[in-house]
């Protein structure tokens, strides 16, 4: 027996995570006198976590190890002889069949020449078992080389007439386990044979959606089936999930990304009022999905004379896993046109915060302070940091808590000057220090914000359930409406 053997079978999981992870192969046979002791690991896992690792790490579902003689079975039929199915659940997560026929284990072990011999012998291309029986979870031939990966025999089976969209017990087709085992060639080879990318399994599941619950699912996965007509918008009528709901629940990020992408919506609104950006607690696949988006948690209103200390700040709060928003076009250069302002407009609207740079020239810049207007006036939360000392004046005081301004001045060491442009040099470490007092509240806002906007989706969802729930459940609105009022038009504050 091997080392991964030996870890298997006396149920050590964080072993076995090791030994896979440094090259320990999951289908290697037992050396064993005796025949029925020649299996893979698999066979020997008796915990689902430590199958699933093996699977993971690709391990073969549906392998037999000793056809014709001793051990005919499948790793599925033993968990179910044994009485362990919390294991048979995974494996059937995976594909996982019992033994049918020579014409199943050929497709799946990509045996072409067998294929071939066994179609050219007229043996039914869709059969199902043998002798007329049919096998627990009806599945062709087709199905376990979509299982497998197998992709020569796919490509032999489909060109003598396998049906691809042939459905299992489950209601699967061989593009839907295909998808959801990240099978990219074999699911390229079905969508050109005509494979049906819309096509529902019995728990209404899509393609589309396998190709989101899969693990460390491919971008160009998600990409074949949409390009193929996998309707991205679609949602499950039993929870109003889309494709991009799930990858996101499930913390796929390339799949959520490439969902994404390809037309998935952030705001769409499932049966609860969630929205896929309310299904993870993940900050990093939240800032990922919000940067690809083009969402921004925090607009910085800065001058730009300070733009060196705002890009810094930007950075900072990026690395962090808050998406910021820093405009780089100075509006002393483009005469303050319409369509930039309502850029502005838009970007305090929609952020969860402004994030107010305080420098000498901040209270005189008249674009800092319509930007502080409209954030006031559409109830964007404000906080400061301050780099120079500066007093807050009458005009300022109208939009900012003196409590509320982080002091950066104990972080900067020396400043320079050039080209209309402010730098400075940093003590790295007492920079880091006040940074984290930033954060904290930074967070507390982009928290509350999403909590709240959550709450009122969920409160909304509700109430549409109690009014008969006719209405379409689609992209939710913000609290504060559609923001269109450029900074032109916004209120200010007499300024002396």
């Amino acid at each position: 027996m091997t080392p991964l053997h030996c870890a298997v079978s006396t149920g050590q999981v964080d072993t076995v995570r090791w030994l896979l992870s440094h090259g320990a192969c999951p289908n290697t046979l037992a050396q064993a006198s005796f025949r029925s002791n020649r299996v893979p690991p698999l066979f020997l896992a008796e915990h689902a976590e430590i199958a699933r690792e093996l699977l993971i790490h690709g391990a073969d579902p549906l392998v037999i190890p000793d056809p014709g003689f001793m051990n005919t079975m499948t790793p599925l039929q033993l968990a179910y002889v044994g009485g362990n199915y919390a294991v048979a659940q995974e494996l059937e997560e995976w594909g996982g069949d019992v033994a049918l026929t020579p014409f199943h284990l050929a497709a799946a072990r990509n045996n072409v020449l067998a294929v071939r011999k066994f179609i050219a012998r007229k043996t039914d291309i869709d059969c199902l078992g043998e002798m007329g029986y049919v096998g627990l979870n009806r599945r062709t031939p087709l199905h376990w080389a979509a299982v497998s990966g197998s992709t020569e025999a796919v490509h032999a089976l489909l060109k003598a007439g396998a049906d691809p969209n042939f459905q299992d017990s489950r209601g699967r087709s061989p593009l839907h386990w295909a998808a959801r085992l990240n099978k990219l060639e074999v699911v390229r080879s079905l969508i050109r044979a005509g494979a049906e990318p819309n096509l529902t399994d019995g728990e209404f599941m899509t393609p589309l959606m396998c190709a989101a619950s899969a693990l460390d699912g491919s971008r160009e996965l998600v990409s074949e089936l949409t390009t193929a007509g996998g309707d991205i918008a679609y949602q499950l009528p039993t929870t109003g999930d889309t494709a991009l709901h799930i990858a996101v629940r499930e913390e796929n990020h390339s799949s959520a990304l490439a969902a994404l992408s390809n037309g998935g919506d952030l705001m769409r609104m499932n049966n609860e009022g969630l929205r896929p950006l309310d299904c993870t607690a993940s900050t990093r696949l939240l800032f990922e999905l919000k940067r690809a988006a083009g969402q921004r948690d925090v607009m910085i209103s800065y001058t730009h004379s300070h733009l060196e200390f705002a890009r810094k700040l930007r950075q900072s709060l990026e690395e962090a896993n808050i998406t910021t928003w820093l405009d780089l076009m100075d509006p002393s250069g483009i005469g303050g046109g319409a369509v930039w302002r309502e850029e502005i407009a838009r970007g305090i609207t929609n952020a969860s915060m402004v994030l107010c740079i305080l420098t000498e020239d901040y209270a005189s810049s008249e674009w800092c302070l319509k930007e502080l207007a409209l954030a006031k006036q559409v109830g964007t939360p404000i906080l400061a940091v301050s780099t120079e000392g500066t007093i807050v004046d009458a005009n300022l005081q109208v939009y900012l808590y003196t409590r509320q301004i982080i002091p950066f001045e104990p972080a900067i060491v020396g400043l320079r000057h050039g080209e209309g442009r402010i730098e400075y040099d940093y003590d790295e470490s007492r920079y880091r220090s006040q940074f984290h007092l930033l954060l904290d509240g930074v967070r507390d806002e982009v928290e509350k914000r999403r909590y709240f906007t959550k709450q009122k989706n969920v409160a909304s969802s509700r109430n549409l359930d109690l009014d008969g729930g006719g209405a379409e459940r689609g992209a939710g609105s913000s609290s504060r409406g559609t923001m269109l009022q450029t900074l032109g038009d916004a209120r200010l504050s007499p300024v002396s």
